[in-house]
């Protein structure tokens, strides 16, 4: 319809010019001879129609470039949003990978003059769990607003997704200027954000590594090295930065290889349970047995719980550990004297699973076993990381019948506030203290302010790494009610039915 107008408008028009300028008589004349053919209104109808063409063709192309360039930008705005994260404005993983791909060129061996860093956030989780997505998120941007700020032109600051951003520096002097931005960028970091009136404490972590010429190299490559110092300088205490050195693939290498023959160890149930008494310290009886990991490897053999526990909790396989080693302890319990308890330590990690006190009671179910007989055990830190998950899964517990014990008292972050507000009924003195009482009176004191302190809140309390008769005498006097350490007996396969010293307290 739009072109029909066009060809009425420019026949109009074009009759206007041909009146005005006398075409009509030439074209009459010309076309007289032709009369009996009707020529001459042929031949308006053709030039119209020509010019009337034209004029379309002429629009139709202006349309199309029109339409051509929209695209144009529209594929721009599409790619720009495909290399850019959503939330920070950020280039993203893709950016940063076609980024890296384009400074290693052609040729991976003469790729020179820049660095690969990756950082994530050290207390970001905390915060987003307890204020929720959308302080996390305004964290997250301010966050990178903050990173931005510190690098020079040029260089290029990507977030890979959740707390996790890398950088690509461009260098000329190695460590020393990759050091000093490292650093800055972390102390920065480290200074509080506001978020209306919320104040946030955060920190980073970093791992370096260098493109180095000569060696073959691909972008998966450089990350794969950035992203294992980065678990180093985790490993390390955080709030710092690693360059990454070839010693790390060896370590990573171990890890792997451990927590492969791991997941088959718990598969096949070589983790076994070892068993440490816990005596009473005012009659030198017998009253229970914490419950140890012991990982007796076929080729091996014996493998440090200091190997593989951290191991086992960042692969998620801490909980089939424990409750592995508790059906197994409680099959042995059977045999033992009515009233004798198990001690059984709980890793933070598994305070996460909300089917944890199920899980525990279904196996004490199957065996026979007491409720009241299992004494959970749990460390200081696990109330860090979420007090309230913490204290659900404890009352959870505790409504089924087990005692609870706040294991290693003393060497983490729990207040009077966590004694006071969840269900413990015990203690453990952690065994650094009562190790140094006899050369440290500072130690003595706090001991005997602990003990003092739980009998006020009307708790018990067991003393780790009891060595010595002195030891034992001593605590006993302060009050202490059990003890445990290996005056008593190490920790041994099968549980001992006597005191290997006698004479104890």
């Amino acid at each position: 319809m739009p072109d029909l107008l066009v060809v009425i408008a420019v026949s109009l028009i074009g009759t206007l010019v041909l009146h005005r300028f006398d075409w009509f008589e030439a074209l009459y004349a010309f076309t007289r001879p032709y009369e009996s053919l009707q020529i001459d209104n042929l031949l308006i109808v053709v030039v119209f129609t020509a010019i009337g063409a034209t004029i379309i063709c002429v629009r139709r192309s202006m349309e199309m470039r029109r339409q051509y360039e929209q695209r144009l930008k529209a594929e721009g705005r599409m790619e720009t949003l495909a290399l850019t994260d959503a939330l920070t404005g950020l280039a993203n993983r893709r950016h940063l990978y076609g980024a890296l791909k384009q400074k290693l060129g052609a040729s991976p061996t003469d790729a020179h003059g820049f660095a690969v860093c990756i950082f994530d956030l050290d207390r970001f989780k905390p915060i987003n769990d307890i204020h929720g997505h959308l302080v996390g998120d305004q964290l997250l941007q301010q966050i990178a607003q903050r990173a931005q700020a510190q690098l020079r032109s040029g260089d290029l600051l990507a977030r890979l997704g959740g707390d996790e951003f890398a950088l690509i520096v461009n260098t000329s002097s190695a460590d020393e200027d990759i050091s000093g931005l490292a650093q800055r960028l972390i102390s920065s970091l480290s200074e509080p954000f506001r978020i209306d009136q919320l104040v946030c404490h955060v920190g980073a972590s970093m791992g370096i590594a260098f493109a180095q010429g000569g060696t073959s190299q691909t972008p998966d490559a450089l990350l794969q090295k950035a992203d294992l110092a980065l678990y180093r300088a985790k490993t390390e205490g955080r709030g710092t930065f690693r360059f990454y050195q070839d010693a790390m693939d060896a370590k990573i290498h171990e890890r792997t290889l451990i927590e492969l023959e791991l997941r088959e160890a718990v598969e096949q149930r070589q983790i076994h349970p070892y068993f440490q008494p816990l005596v009473c310290l005012r009659d030198s009886r017998i009253e229970g047995y914490e419950v140890l990991a012991r990982w007796i490897h076929p080729t091996w053999g014996p493998v440090s719980p200091e190997r593989f526990i951290k191991i086992a909790e960042e692969a998620g396989l801490i909980g089939e550990i424990s409750l592995s080693l508790l059906e197994q302890a409680c099959e042995q319990a059977r045999d033992w004297p009515k009233g004798t308890y198990l001690s059984l330590n709980i890793s933070p990690v598994q305070f996460r699973d909300p089917q944890l006190s199920t899980k525990i009671c279904d196996i004490l179910y199957k065996a026979g076993f007491p409720a009241a007989c299992l004494e959970i055990e749990i460390t200081e830190n696990a109330l860090v990381h979420d007090v309230d998950v913490a204290r659900n899964t404890l009352m959870s517990l505790k409504a089924r019948g087990m005692t609870l014990a706040l294991d290693d008292f003393g060497t983490g972050y729990s207040s009077l506030q966590h004694l006071r507000s969840l269900p413990f009924d015990k203690l453990k003195i952690d065994q650094s203290f009562v190790m140094n009482m006899s050369e440290s009176g500072e130690s003595r004191k706090l001991v005997k302010a602990i003990i003092a302190m739980s009998h006020s809140l009307g708790l018990k309390t067991t003393a780790e790494g009891i060595e010595t008769h002195a030891h034992a005498l001593r605590l006993t006097q302060m009050g202490c009610e059990t003890g445990q350490g290996y005056l008593f007996g190490k920790p041994a396969p099968q549980a001992c039915q006597t005191l290997e010293v006698s004479g104890a307290a």
